[in-house]
């Protein structure tokens, strides 16, 4: 059994690319599409990717997929090697052919941790609420020498919906949302406001079109890279994973959301609406079609949220967890062990004090 390390994610072999088409735990962001599309759509160069792969025999049977940061997002400035993840990955995780032990997942992030040079502290970021997963991160790096603290990334609310049809779910929900959106209702009818709800096999550049064209409009800062989501919906939709909805008022879209469905999950992705309109809530409005539709057609058995704790998510699904990021600090590097005494020794050193003035 070895780790071995592979720069760049344009050339991999093709027992690489075989490891992600038979992984365990399927989803688009362990997809290798997925990584070459953040990679190319936000300004990550192919030479700082970094793929470690545990190989046993002719197989590869696990891969890490890892960035070296252009720039260090800890203080004290570090070289620092990251999960290739960003705020548009709503979830990271090792990839792990079907069938193979969790502990080949801590050979592998040890193996790695010890082959990767110039480093002083790792960095992962979005991985599962997995008691298991997380905890054979953390001895694969412990086994390396490297001091690891766990901490929260953000928040996923999510909701189980496989029982259901769209009224018992809606019968869930808090009574200000139902009465919100009835009285909403109303008001869209009157200004015949139409909802488009597609799974991208329509016309996907149309779509991006009107969805670009709320974005504008709507309160949500400019895309730091304004190719991602475009990128995003053409590759959702060639997979058959993408759901769009767009409000329409007239020929002018008033509200513009992105979904994604894959392994029966919904995630919401993207939205955004004009924000000249709040009399008519179309943004609301538009989540409830969407809603009905992944429910009623799609039967997917899980919604979420994806990335972040904003309030009015709680409104629409009921249950939260954890992504979870993990540092790992290497103490044998200068900048290593500060970062180490910083982000690992001093908060557990002071964790008893925080939980003793908490309940005071």
């Amino acid at each position: 059994m070895s780790v071995e390390l592979i720069y760049g994610l344009s050339a991999l072999p093709e027992p690489v690319r075989e490891l992600f088409r038979r992984a365990d735990a399927r989803s688009i962001y362990t997809e290798l599409d997925w990584f070459r599309l953040l990679a190319a759509n936000t300004g990550i160069s192919d030479e700082r990717c970094i793929v470690a792969v545990h190989r046993e025999g002719s197989a590869v049977d696990a891969a890490l997929v890892l960035e070296r940061r252009r720039r260090a997002l800890h203080a004290p400035p570090t070289r620092e090697i990251g999960s290739l993840a960003n705020f548009y990955s709503c979830l990271y995780r090792p990839v792990v052919a079907a069938g193979r032990d969790i502990a080949v997942v801590r050979t592998l992030v040890g193996g790695a941790a010890r082959a990767i040079a110039a480093t002083d502290l790792f960095d992962l970021l979005a991985l599962p609420d997995d008691p298991a997963l997380l905890a054979a991160i953390e001895d694969g790096f412990r086994d390396a020498g490297l001091w690891t603290a766990r901490y929260e990334g953000f928040g996923n609310w999510f909701e189980s919906v496989g029982a259901d049809d769209y009224e018992s779910y809606l019968a869930r929900r808090p009574p200000m949302l139902r009465n919100l959106l009835r009285r909403k209702q109303r008001q869209a009818d009157r200004a015949a406001v139409r909802f488009d709800v597609s799974g991208g096999d329509g016309d996907v550049e149309r779509a991006i079109a009107a969805y670009e064209a709320v974005y504008r409009t709507s309160w949500k800062i400019e895309e730091p890279h304004a190719g991602f989501m475009p990128a995003l919906i053409r590759m959702a939709a060639a997979r058959g994973s993408l759901r769009i909805g767009v409000a329409y008022l007239g020929e002018r879209p008033i509200a513009g959301q992105v979904w994604l469905v894959e392994q029966k999950c919904a995630t919401i992705y993207k939205l955004a609406h004009d924000e000249a309109l709040p009399k008519i809530s179309p943004g609301s409005l538009l989540t409830a079609a969407m809603m009905r539709h992944v429910i009623e057609f799609d039967r997917v058995a899980e919604v979420d949220f994806g990335w972040g704790d904003d309030p009015y998510k709680q409104l629409w699904l009921a249950q939260r967890r954890v992504r979870w990021g993990i540092l790992a600090a290497k103490p044998t590097t200068m900048r290593g062990l500060a970062a180490g005494l910083r982000h690992v020794v001093m908060p557990r050193a002071l964790a008893p004090l925080r939980r003793f003035f908490g309940r005071r």
